[in-house]
Formats: structure tokens, C-alpha cells, sequence
């Protein structure tokens, strides 16, 4: 037969010290042994009698009240000679974790329908009911982000019965990666999703086991339940047309309606098929719209995308040149079709009121017919007004010499170069980005002032400038030296399909206009200014230097109104079957399900002092203290 010891040692981690319990026997000896009773003459046995009934009920108190106390100093003496003994039970490893961190998805794919609601107000429950005594925080988006560390189950909730789902795509990856970092060694990790990741290529089981090697547990809570779904997964902008890209998720051919301000069209998609719209881009902010007829849509995120696009505010050009027909040349026809810019001609010595005008371009004149009136009240209007002149090199090398610029320009010419050169892109601003200038046979050798800042936006091979910009007090300068109607020169780019998108490029930058690219940004992104701004969002007003732009819909920043989408298949594709298990709570691997000893030597000592602290009462109680 089994020896005691090897008993003990199932419920003991050190059994040889309830050999201590001995010692209980001596405590039961002491408490045996009387003292000799001490007789005392009582004068009068009257008060005796008289209190006789009343003495019966109280000896019978006063034995319970020492009877008590022996119990209670023998269960203190019991549980102290346990605790040393190191008693023990046996739990699973998973039980034994308190701190709890988060990871709750807020991507765009939880909007979608969920047994009345949607998949975030049933991550929200799960989360509720999956906290523990610490907890952190971690929501995923495009870019996850840690919301609360080591916070009260309370503080976590009060958070999560505020939030709501944004339309950014999903990066569950990096987001349990990140959980990973603030997990502790008696921390576990729920993560609450439906399972869509949608940034990142790496299969979440990865993480998992990766924190799972480190001894962190990791649970899986999918959320997700099959919705029908058609939606808008791609918008490209052009100043022209716009075309929008929409998908049928669904099994079954389905019959949409698109409308966009006060178009309206139908479009039947078979199933598991998109389908290209194309329309005319308005101007300003707009709003396409997709309805399905004949079933529910379930993801209305991507139902609806907003257009932003500059407004339709005509800026006024002048020409000034003594070309006798101005019209036929390249730059007034990049200008004419323009259709926020309004040009005119004007043919020196006869010049408009200039304050009429916000851009100024000098090309082909005669220096002999132009006043220096004219020069001075650019530079004027240029200076204080905030306006741009733009000047044209001149086709004659006397004409180049001739023209007194009056420091509007602040380049000097020197020689003429007849010598084949590539134009090459000397800058990497938005203005050049992806132009190919072409060569010329002919350009004019030109240096810089002293103190006036220029930059070069396209030079020849040997560094001279071409094309440059300059600032003016409040105002803008540039300068281009490709002569577009030079034969001798045959340079090419203007005969090239970018000599349009430089010019508007330019007149952008040069009327303030943002382009189509800054009114209209992908969810998830963000934008940051140089000082903070008030700015209206969908959610509300904020004032912020850093915008992280995670909601869809029309923001109002203090120079333009930009439109926010999220335009992603794989975010709208609200069925995909992800690698876990299809619905429903993982556990993690089997090694959390182990069994270890789990020691209650201090529940034991705390007993222990509990029953000391009543001891001590009933000793107050009966007044031996």
C-alpha cells in the first residue's frame, strides 16, 4: 500500500510537514487538563437560589461561547500547520490568466448585417463577456491602434459602448502582433473579428502561434454571418469622366440602380461580376449612389463614394504678346481649353486693367511696343496681390537682350546654345512628376540672380535652366525657356499628349487649385498640417494638426473639401471564408488545457487570520479584554 506521504503528496507540495499536525494532539491535552477547583463559602445561599433559573440559561451560553473558542483555536492551529504544507489543487494553465487584451476589429467589413444588428454590435458583447481583471485595448484598422492599457473592465466598456466601426480596410495581422507586445505572462489574448484581413498577406495563424510559442494564449472569436452585398470597389477621377467599378458579391444576378446628383441608371451584374460605369466628373462635391433592387443589401459601406473635384471659379489669363496670331500656338490653346481658366490677348502698347486678371503671361513681344508701365504693374500686382506672371523665352536673341524685365525675372541670359539636349525634370515636385519634356535643337544659356531663390523644374543636360519658379513677395514667377514655335529648336514637347497636364498642373499650383489627386483620398490614410485647423468631419467638428481619415464621406479642411472612400474588394467582400473555423469561439492549442498546481498556501494563512480576528471579538465580547 501506498505510504501517507505519497497520499499527501496528490493534494500537498510538501507533505512532510503535516507530521505538525501532532502537535493538535498536545493542543487537545492542554485543553483536557482543569484546574483543581477552589471552594468559597457563599454567606447567604438565598441569592443563589433566587438567581438560580437565570444562571442555568447562562452556563449553558458560557459553554457555548468556550466551546466556540476552542474551535475556533483549533481550526487557526489547523489551517496554519496546512499552509506550511504548501496544499495545492489542480487547474488548467488558461484559468489561471487575469489579464486580458483586446483586440476588437472596427474595419469597415463589421458593418455588415449580424442577426438584427451588425458584426460590431455582436463583437462588442463578445468583448464585454471576455474581459478580466486588467485589461488592454486594441482596436484594428488599417492601422491598428491601442486605444486603453491595464484598464478596469468598467473603463473598457464605457470605451467600447462609444465606439464605432470606421470604414478603413483591416490589418488583423498587425493589430495581434501589436497585442502580442502588451501581453504579460498571465495575460491572454482575445481576438474578436470576422476574420477579413485585409492589408497584409501573412496568415493570422502565424501570429498565433508565434505568441502562442512565447506562452501567451490566444483565442479567436469569429463573428460573421453571409449578407448579400453589391458595391462600389474602385473610382478613378479624371477632370473629364469619372469611372466607378461595381461588383456583384452575390450568387445571383442582380438589377442596381446608380444615381449620381440627378442622373439616374440601372445596371443589371451577373453574378460574381463587375461591371464599369462611366459619367461625366461634376463639379465640386458629388455623391454616387448603388441601390439593389430585389434583394437586402447587407454592407451598405460601400454603397454610396463621394467625389470632391475643384469648383467651377474661373481664373482670368492674360496674354500679352505681339504674336500676329497668338491663337494658333501651343500655350493659348492648353490655356483655352482649360475650363477654369479664362485667357484674353492683349497686343502691346495697348494693356487692360491688370487688376482684372490673376495670371499674366509674356510671350513673344516686341520690346520696342511694350511700356515699362506694363512690367512694373505686373510686378506690382504680382508682389502685393498674390498674383503669377508666367515669361516665355523670346525666339530672337535680340529680343532676349532687349526686354527690360524690371526684376520680375530673376534670371540673366547669357548665350544662345544651338546643340541637341535632352529637357530632363529637375524637380520631384507634382508639377514635372511622370513629364517627359522631349529634346530641343536650341535653348538659351541663362543664370540665376543673387538672393533670389529659384527652382529649377526642368534643366538641359548641361544644368542650364529651362524651366524654373520663383517666388515674389506674395506672388508667383515662373519662367519657360522651350520654344514651342521656334522651327530651328523642333522641340517636341509640345506636340506631346503632357504638354496639356503640365500646363494645368501649373496653373493649379498657380491659382491655388488643388487637383483631383488632393480632393479625394482612400480611407485610412491621414493627412497632417503645418499648424492646426478646424475641420468639419462626418463625425463632427475637430481641431486637429494630424487628420486620420478613417470614416468615408466629405471633409471640410480651411482650403478645400476633400471626399473620403473606401473603395477595396477585398474589405467589401463580406463572404469571404476565412482559414479558420467558420463561426463561433477557438480555443487555443492544447497546452493552455494542461494541468498544473495551483498553491493555496495564502487562502490558507488568510483563513488563518480570519479566524484569529473573530477570536479576538468573542474574547471582547465576554470582557476578558
Amino acid at each position: 500500500m501506498p505510504s501517507l506521504i505519497v497520499i499527501a503528496s496528490k493534494f500537498f507540495l510538501d507533505p512532510k510537514w503535516l507530521y505538525a499536525l501532532l502537535l493538535i494532539v498536545l493542543f487537545l491535552l492542554l485543553y483536557l487538563i482543569r484546574p483543581k477547583p477552589k471552594h468559597t463559602v457563599i454567606p447567604s445561599l438565598m441569592f443563589l437560589f433566587k438567581d438560580q433559573g437565570r444562571n442555568t440559561k447562562t452556563n449553558f451560553f458560557r459553554k457555548l461561547i468556550r466551546d466556540l473558542l476552542f474551535i475556533l483555536q483549533l481550526l487557526i492551529l489547523l489551517f496554519l500547520i496546512i499552509s506550511v504544507a504548501k496544499p495545492y489543487i489542480n487547474v488548467t494553465k488558461e484559468s489561471l490568466f487575469k489579464n486580458t487584451v483586446l483586440v476588437v476589429d472596427v474595419s469597415a467589413s463589421m458593418k455588415a448585417d449580424y442577426d438584427g444588428k451588425t458584426r460590431f454590435d455582436e463583437a462588442v458583447k463578445l468583448a464585454k463577456k471576455n474581459l478580466g481583471v486588467t485589461n488592454t485595448l486594441v482596436l484594428v484598422k488599417h492601422n491598428p491602434e491601442v486605444v486603453l492599457i491595464e484598464k478596469s473592465s468598467k473603463d473598457i466598456r464605457d470605451y467600447l459602448d462609444a465606439q464605432k466601426a470606421t470604414d478603413t480596410t483591416s490589418n488583423l495581422y498587425d493589430a495581434i502582433s501589436t497585442a502580442g507586445g502588451y501581453a504579460k505572462g498571465d495575460s491572454r489574448i482575445v481576438v474578436i473579428s470576422d476574420f477579413i484581413d485585409t492589408e497584409t498577406d501573412t496568415g493570422i495563424e502565424t501570429a498565433k502561434k508565434t505568441l502562442e510559442a512565447q506562452g501567451i494564449k490566444v483565442d479567436f472569436i469569429r463573428v460573421f454571418e453571409p449578407v448579400n452585398n453589391v458595391g462600389i470597389i474602385d473610382l478613378v477621377i479624371e477632370e473629364q469622366k469619372t469611372s466607378a467599378v461595381i461588383k456583384n458579391f452575390n450568387a445571383q444576378a442582380v438589377e442596381v440602380k446608380i444615381k449620381v446628383n440627378t442622373l439616374e441608371e440601372t445596371l443589371n451584374i451577373p453574378a460574381n461580376s463587375q461591371e464599369l460605369f462611366t459619367f461625366s466628373t461634376p463639379i465640386g462635391t458629388s455623391k454616387l449612389e448603388v441601390e439593389s433592387i430585389g434583394i437586402k443589401d447587407g454592407f451598405k459601406a460601400d454603397n454610396t463614394a463621394h467625389i470632391s473635384t475643384p469648383s467651377d471659379i474661373q481664373k482670368k489669363a492674360l496674354l500679352i504678346t505681339n504674336n500676329p496670331s497668338p491663337e494658333k500656338t501651343f500655350l493659348f490653346n492648353a490655356f483655352d481649353v482649360m475650363k477654369n481658366i479664362e485667357i484674353d490677348v492683349a497686343i502691346p502698347p495697348k494693356i487692360p486693367s491688370l487688376d482684372d486678371y490673376d495670371i499674366f503671361i509674356l510671350k513673344d513681344i516686341d520690346p520696342n511696343l511694350i511700356l515699362p508701365g506694363t512690367f512694373k504693374g505686373i510686378k506690382k500686382e504680382v508682389e502685393t496681390n498674390g498674383k503669377t506672371a508666367i515669361i516665355t523665352a523670346q525666339s530672337a536673341t535680340t529680343s532676349m537682350l532687349g526686354v527690360n524685365y524690371y526684376d520680375l525675372l530673376p534670371l540673366r541670359y547669357n548665350d544662345t546654345i544651338t546643340e541637341t539636349t535632352n529637357i530632363l525634370s529637375g524637380s520631384t515636385e507634382s508639377i514635372t512628376a511622370n513629364i517627359e519634356f522631349g529634346i530641343t535643337k536650341k535653348y538659351f544659356k541663362i543664370s540665376t540672380f543673387e538672393g533670389r531663390p529659384v527652382i529649377v523644374l526642368a534643366a538641359a543636360e548641361d544644368q542650364t535652366p529651362i524651366i524654373t519658379f520663383s517666388s515674389l513677395e506674395e506672388g508667383k514667377v515662373f519662367f519657360y525657356g522651350i520654344l514651342d514655335e521656334d522651327k530651328s529648336a523642333d522641340a517636341s514637347f509640345a506636340k506631346s499628349p503632357v504638354y496639356f497636364v503640365f500646363w494645368k498642373r501649373l496653373m493649379d499650383f498657380a491659382t491655388d487649385t488643388p487637383s483631383i489627386k488632393n480632393l479625394n483620398y482612400l480611407s485610412g490614410s491621414t493627412l497632417n498640417f503645418q499648424k492646426e485647423e478646424r475641420i468639419q468631419t462626418p463625425t463632427g467638428k475637430i481641431t486637429t494638426k494630424s487628420l486620420p481619415l478613417e470614416n468615408a464621406g466629405l471633409y471640410t479642411l480651411n482650403d478645400r473639401v476633400i471626399a473620403i472612400n473606401l473603395l477595396n474588394k477585398k474589405e467589401s467582400d463580406v463572404n469571404n471564408q476565412a482559414d479558420i473555423e467558420q463561426e463561433g469561439y477557438f480555443q487555443s492549442s492544447e497546452k493552455f488545457k494542461e494541468k498544473i498546481p495551483f498553491e493555496l498556501t495564502d487562502y490558507m494563512i488568510l483563513i488563518a487570520i480570519i479566524l484569529l480576528f473573530i477570536e479576538f471579538t468573542y474574547i471582547k465580547l465576554r470582557g476578558d479584554l
